[in-house]
């Protein structure tokens, strides 16, 4: 899986479930979700786990020079419990 794929999958997931929370209450809706992750040589950095854990992270980003930031935005509209565009 590339990082645009890998980046787009998690977005999607998290529309999804947050579809899934909204889905509950009635009326209109527009949902904006997003996720973000950098890449560095083919691989995938997410949220890093700890302050320790980020600046080693920066520091990996820093010596390596270039990488490359991704983020998936998705916007869906929820009308009367119904996806109306995504």
């Amino acid at each position: 899986m590339t990082p645009k794929e890998y980046v787009m999958q998690t977005g999607e997931g998290k529309v999804k479930d947050k579809i899934a929370e909204v889905r509950k209450r009635h009326g209109k809706i527009l949902l904006i979700t997003a996720d973000s992750v950098i890449t560095l040589d083919g691989k995938v950095f997410e949220k890093p786990e700890s302050a320790e854990h980020a600046c080693l992270m920066l520091k990996i980003f820093r010596d390596a020079g270039e990488h490359e930031a991704m983020t998936s935005v998705w916007i869906t509209i929820i009308i009367d419990n119904e996806i109306a565009s995504q």
